[in-house]
């Protein structure tokens, strides 16, 4: 991959640092059982198990 605009890159780069760390926000918030348990998780349990499951070992997805 050929980036012709560095700085855009380095600037787009920075912007997004702060979003960082928001996965682990995230799963800390779906790990709690009882948020699993409200109607936004269940109506797609099957897709978010499986996010869930990818987001905590990624390795195994990206294998």
């Amino acid at each position: 991959m050929n980036f012709t605009n560095a700085e855009q890159l380095n600037t787009t780069l920075s912007k997004l640092t702060r979003f960082h760390r928001i996965n682990e926000f995230i799963e800390s918030f779906w790990l709690e059982p009882d948020h699993r348990s409200v109607n936004s998780w269940l109506e797609h349990a099957d897709i978010n198990n499986v996010m869930l499951a990818t987001c905590l070992a990624p390795d195994g997805y990206l294998n």
